[in-house]
């Protein structure tokens, strides 16, 4: 077969790399209402969930509540965000007035979904961060804004420099609790690029591997078993196979003996014998097997492919 046609395959068939799952994704802070809460007496309120994002932000004393059924304590100096849907019950407490402040994003791309700045695993003790002198000049500014009736532009433009502010408080703890995630998809993705490369050169290289990752031979290795659950060759051979059932679907006019020399096999038995060990059935069925009917073996190797008794006074 071509070296032409095997480039223009190689190019085109690129889907069984993985891909970050990284986009930017803009939003926009909204103000929705902002309150003065002041309790009269020690009580606790009903469990509730908010369809909005709420601030919290104590003004003297602990305020106390429990997220998610999670007590949790907030002193002066800190702030609690909130997030939709989350379960949230108030613990009022004598001479503990506090802020609250409720919001929206507007998703630029306007999707169904409302954006959430929390994963679901995301700890809500994480969500109580301190709160510094200039956020709290930017808050009075707020609630001085909302107070005279100002434009709602005047307060949505004041909230949002809040909003930024304090986000930045969440994002140490966010990037730390995606980081492993993200750096495995972007190792993976480059030695499944690395592997595209073999194919089109050739020849399968460990000292290539080492070289582009920089890693040493037993640390190549870890990895391999962590990604693909195989060492390095037996990786880039049940990656050929994944490309050989491709190709052998969406041209079956082709032979076995084009397919071997299309990923370079040594020849079509052993391209055959490697494809049976994969996928319990030898390539020659491929097209009695059109759905991705893999043995368990095969499975585990495809991770290639991827009313308050309080005054609460409206400002």
């Amino acid at each position: 077969m071509k070296d032409k046609l095997k480039r223009q395959y190689l190019q085109i068939n690129q889907s069984l790399s993985i891909v970050t799952n990284v986009s930017r994704h803009f939003f926009h802070p909204h103000l929705h209402s902002i309150q003065l809460v002041e309790p009269l007496e020690d009580w606790s309120y009903r469990v509730h969930s908010h369809s909005n994002f709420e601030l919290i932000i104590p003004l003297r004393n602990t305020y106390k509540c429990s997220l998610n059924h999670q007590a949790l304590n907030v002193p002066t100096g800190c702030f609690l965000m909130i997030q939709p849907g989350q379960l949230h019950q108030d613990f009022y407490t004598k001479e503990a007035p506090f802020r609250g402040v409720q919001f929206y994003l507007d998703d630029e791309e306007k999707t169904n979904a409302s954006p959430l700045l929390f994963p679901p695993d995301f700890p809500p003790q994480e969500q109580v961060a301190p709160f510094s002198d200039f956020a709290s000049k930017l808050c009075g500014m707020l609630f001085e804004s909302v107070s005279l009736k100002l434009s709602d532009t005047v307060s949505d433009a004041v909230f949002s420099s809040l909003f930024w502010l304090l986000a930045e408080s969440f994002q140490q703890e966010l990037m730390q609790k995606t980081k492993d995630n993200t750096s495995e998809n972007v190792l993976q993705y480059r030695i499944n690029r690395l592997f595209q490369d073999f194919l089109e050169e050739d020849g399968f290289s460990m000292e290539r591997l080492q070289l582009e990752l920089q890693v040493s031979r037993r640390t190549l290795d870890h990895i391999f078993y962590r990604l693909y659950n195989a060492p390095p060759a037996r990786a880039f051979q049940n990656f050929r196979c994944q490309l050989v059932r491709k190709f052998l679907l969406e041209h079956p006019e082709s032979s076995l003996k084009d397919a071997s020399e299309l990923f370079h096999f040594n020849d079509q038995f052993s391209m055959s014998r490697s494809f049976r060990k994969i996928y319990g059935y030898p390539p020659s069925d491929v097209l009695k097997h059109p759905k991705d009917t893999e043995s368990g073996k095969a499975q585990k190797i495809r991770k290639t492919t991827g009313t308050p008794k309080s005054q609460n006074r409206d400002i």
